[in-house]
């Protein structure tokens, strides 16, 4: 009991930082929430949050406990418009960073990882309709991607992007930048992460991580041909380089050899360039073991 009244007094008091600053959250900072009325902004970021999933005159009257002059859905819907998408995020934002996080071995270990949200169906909305081919029905949807504290059950960061925009890495990357502490948080991530750039960026932010890998004997892959024994369980350093094709002065096929360096094909490594044509990782540890039942 204690805990959940700690908790709810955490999010009262984010409620109240976001309030003291709503200017920065309306979109009229001149007229928004200036007079005073049933639906004023702390209150509307404490009925969003205790929504549903009812329509919204049940909603209102739940939260008014079926008072005479509850707020009509019109009233919510002309108050919810005043607000910018930032203050529902920097709500979620300062109440997550009032938890400092249990530390394992002194680093705060993160998973991260992306879903796709399926929304209401709007052809207009070309950044997030999607559809397999002529003559069929599309559909709508948005990633999410969440950074979640593994120690304390906490998500603390998020990105929405519509269903067109770039996926989980893409997401990944601003949610790094904003990591308080990145020298002591382990990024956990699985496939979807893997990637010559992904682990380029980690790199340079200085932040430990763990991603699960294609298998060496894929042909597409960190790890692909690269010379790793055959059994199913092993612990091996592994150390690679990319370098640009046009280092290899016309043998382009030398570029595809771990050994000798390796260009990813078409795809976007942003640490290698003519004028910088060699990229060498820091040494890793491969890892590949069978999960008991």
């Amino acid at each position: 009991m204690k805990h959940i009244t700690h908790i709810k007094a955490s999010l009262r008091k984010a409620i109240r930082h976001i309030s003291d600053q709503k200017e920065q959250f309306v979109w009229n900072s001149k007229t928004d929430f200036t007079r005073r009325k049933k639906l004023d902004f702390p209150t509307m970021l404490r009925f969003l949050l205790q929504m549903e999933g009812s329509t919204i005159r049940n909603e209102l009257t739940d939260y008014f406990h079926d008072s005479p002059d509850c707020p009509s859905p019109s009233a919510f819907y002309q108050q919810r418009l005043k607000i910018k998408p930032d203050a529902l995020y920097m709500l979620f934002r300062t109440f997550t960073a009032q938890y400092k996080g249990t530390r394992w071995k002194g680093y705060r270990l993160l998973a991260v990882d992306g879903s796709t949200i399926y929304t209401p169906r709007n052809e207009k909305d070309a950044s997030s309709y999607l559809f397999n081919g002529a003559g069929k029905k599309g559909w709508n949807c948005v990633h999410m991607n969440a950074l979640y504290d593994l120690m304390d059950g906490l998500y603390v960061d998020a990105a929405v992007h519509p269903g067109k925009k770039p996926g989980e890495q893409a997401a990944l990357k601003p949610m790094l930048d904003r990591l308080s502490d990145p020298g002591h948080s382990i990024i956990i991530g699985d496939r979807g992460y893997e990637s010559f750039q992904m682990v380029a960026d980690l790199e340079a932010r200085g932040i430990p991580f763990v991603i699960r890998v294609k298998k060496p004997s894929s042909n597409w892959g960190f790890l692909a041909k690269a010379d790793f024994p055959e059994q199913k369980e092993f612990d091996l350093p592994f150390t690679c380089k990319i370098a640009h094709a046009n280092s290899f002065k016309g043998n382009k096929s030398r570029a595809r050899m771990l050994g000798e360096g390796y260009r990813p094909g078409n795809r976007c490594f942003s640490y290698v360039s003519k004028d910088s044509p060699t990229y060498h990782f820091q040494p890793m540890r491969v890892v590949s073991f069978t999960a008991a039942l």
